[in-house]
């Protein structure tokens, strides 16, 4: 299933809405939230799922930079961070998507605010 989630930078969260084209029954369901330049993350304890009505389910935090979508958040995810960043002159191998990818704040811009957040989720991360 699939649906459009919105990132409010007042609030931190994400909202959105998920469309269900299959024929669930009422009962609990293991349910994960993707979304792009994220690592997934699994919503707790399965909330149950009551057909033809809205189903609010309980936050979930989402943990930014996997700039690649690997499922990684790791120095990959850096390399390419680079190519949009650079505190001493313009970056020079930056197109509009991956521009999108690396501003990590949402803010319009890759800057030292995204290199730290990146920089901080890779120190969290444990390494293969």
């Amino acid at each position: 299933m699939t649906g459009t989630v919105h990132f409010d930078p007042i609030s931190g969260g994400f909202s959105g809405t998920i469309g269900v084209n299959e024929v669930l029954v009422k009962g609990p369901y293991a349910i994960t939230v993707h979304v792009d330049q994220y690592l997934s993350n699994p919503i707790p304890g399965n909330p149950i799922i009551i057909p033809g009505q809205t189903n609010e389910i309980f936050p979930v935090d989402l943990v930014a930079g996997d700039i690649n979508n690997d499922g990684k958040v790791n120095i990959r995810d850096y390399s390419v961070f680079l190519d949009c960043y650079n505190s001493f002159r313009a970056a020079t191998n930056c197109d509009a998507a991956k521009k999108a990818a690396t501003d990590l704040n949402d803010d319009g811009l890759v800057n030292d605010l995204d290199n730290s957040l990146l920089l901080r989720e890779i120190r969290k991360q444990k390494h293969e």
